[in-house]
């Protein structure tokens, strides 16, 4: 059990409580060691987010997917795979350089997840529209019943050992 915890129930989960928390690894603070209610802040928070990226993707994909002048444009421009990869190169080293800074990172993660999703708006682009979208819609399907069932559930899991 860590000696320092993490953060109390009663402060702002959003916010991360303490201003500085560098010395958290220091001290074995993880989420895992934290409060019921902090754990399940912590799940909600990153199902919400994994859905919002989630429904970008889908929508973004759908457009490529179901508009044939931008399907026909982006098969004529093959470059346009090889820039999406760089910028999410990009991105992703600013997401690690900027990982503790907040909200620099959320809006850097809504940028990746940008670039993500036009790169398999691309490759969807190459494929049959009906299998595409059901594997997009049963991916979103199987996560917002998950986000659902997170954010009504007071069932604590720790006891698997993962949190």
């Amino acid at each position: 059990m860590a000696s320092v915890p993490l953060m109390y129930a009663q402060e702002d989960c959003e916010l991360g409580g303490k201003e500085s928390i560098e010395d958290d690894f220091t001290y074995r603070n993880n989420v895992m060691n934290a409060e019921k209610e902090i754990r399940l802040a912590f799940v909600r928070k990153v199902y919400g987010l994994l859905t919002i990226q989630l429904l970008a993707t889908v929508a973004i994909a759908g457009v490529f997917l179901l508009v044939k002048p931008v399907q026909l444009f982006i098969h004529q421009n093959d470059w346009m795979i090889f820039g999406s990869f760089i910028l999410s190169m990009i991105t992703l080293f600013a997401l690690i350089a900027k990982r503790r800074d907040s909200p620099a990172n959320l809006y850097l993660l809504a940028a990746f997840t940008a670039v993500q999703a036009y790169t398999v708006g691309v490759v969807v682009s190459y494929f049959d529209t009906a299998v595409v979208l059901q594997a997009l819609g049963l991916t979103f399907a199987v996560v917002f019943s998950l986000t659902l069932y997170t954010l009504n559930t007071k069932r604590d899991f720790s006891f698997v050992g993962y949190g």
